[in-house]
């Protein structure tokens, strides 16, 4: 069965389950140790969250599959010089590049274009360049929130970087007291929307500057839970 297929299966049962769920002011659950009531609201949301993260899934494994990529064969035969300086002329020009050498009179410059020689006079200032990356952080607190048979987690994360973070996804473990694993999930967040090559969607990006909400929920297996850890992931797509 084709990708498209499975999700189209999967959009019409969690249609079906919605119609058959009456609405939360008419119906309140009770879990088996009678400590909380719960709504059918918070079932369909559930459902809907892990419908979510299986489409974005599917989204990122043809991503992977499908983004041309350079060999390594490749990689390893085109050298491109890194640039680590930002040197601003007196007339407006701007060269980035490397400082190979440098004196009291000139310095020398790896470029992109070759080794060029800037006289000091000429310089009005030399800047580091801050190197192009994603910084992903959680934006606050993690809520968490704890049921008979699994512990949820809600929060937001923020890209406070210079660069694009794609297909983000926050993962949580459970560990026992023992420091035993007992199990782990992953949840995307909430982004925005960007489309790729091949015509492939995602609202999991994060753009420098903003950030998405996530709620993950990860199964305790009837298991003491005492502590739990926590990661974001994401990946670089050109």
């Amino acid at each position: 069965m084709k990708i498209s297929h499975l999700l189209s299966l999967l959009l019409i049962l969690v249609s079906i389950a919605a119609a058959q769920v009456p609405p939360a002011s008419d119906v309140l659950h009770k879990d088996s140790d009678g400590d909380r009531y719960y709504t059918a609201d918070e079932e369909i949301l559930q459902l809907k969250n892990e419908l979510k993260a299986l489409k974005e899934e599917v989204l990122m494994y043809k991503a992977e599959v499908n983004m041309p990529k350079i060999r390594n064969e490749i990689r390893e035969m085109v050298t491109v010089p890194e640039l680590t300086h930002q040197i601003i002329l007196k007339n407006g020009t701007i060269v980035q590049g490397t400082i190979l050498e440098e004196n009291l009179s000139e310095i020398k410059v790896q470029t992109l274009i070759g080794i060029i020689t800037l006289q000091r006079e000429q310089i009005k200032n030399i800047e580091p360049i801050k190197k192009q990356a994603p910084v992903l952080e959680f934006d606050g607190p993690v809520k968490e929130m704890t049921y008979t048979d699994k512990k949820v987690f809600l929060g937001k994360v923020t890209n406070n970087g210079n660069q694009r973070a794609d297909f983000v996804r926050v993962v949580f473990r459970l560990y026992d007291d023992g420091a035993n694993l007992i199990s782990t999930d992953s949840s995307f967040v909430l982004g925005n929307d960007m489309k790729y090559l091949g015509g492939i969607y995602s609202s999991s990006a994060l753009l420098p500057g903003s950030g998405g909400n996530f709620q993950c929920s990860v199964p305790t297996l009837d298991k003491n839970v005492s502590y739990y850890t926590s990661e974001i992931k994401y990946l670089n797509i050109e």
